[in-house]
C-alpha cells in the first residue's frame, strides 16, 4: 500500500501563466505610457511645448540682450547720445 502526498490530489500550478499574466501587464501599461506620452489630440502635450517655447524665446531675448549690453559695457568711449 502506498500512500500518496496531499499534494498529489491538485495538480501544481503550471507558472507560464504566470509569464503571460506579467508579459499582458507589462504590455499593457507600456502602451498606455505611450499613447499618454505621444497624445494624438495634443490635450496633454500642446500646453507643455508652447510653455517650453515661451521660455526659450525668452531665453533667447535675455541672452541677445545681455550680448548686447556687455558690447557696451566693455568700451572704453562713453556713448553719444543722439
Amino acid at each position: 500500500m502506498s500512500v500518496k502526498p496531499a499534494s498529489a490530489n491538485h495538480p501544481r500550478m503550471f507558472y507560464g501563466w504566470l509569464v503571460v499574466a506579467g508579459a499582458f501587464t507589462v504590455t499593457f501599461v507600456g502602451f498606455g505610457c505611450v499613447c499618454f506620452a505621444f497624445d494624438a489630440s495634443g490635450s496633454y502635450t500642446l500646453p507643455i511645448q508652447a510653455s517650453i517655447a515661451a521660455n526659450v524665446i525668452a531665453a533667447a531675448i535675455i541672452a541677445l540682450s545681455a550680448e548686447r549690453m556687455t558690447k557696451y559695457a566693455q568700451t572704453d568711449e562713453p556713448r553719444r547720445s543722439a
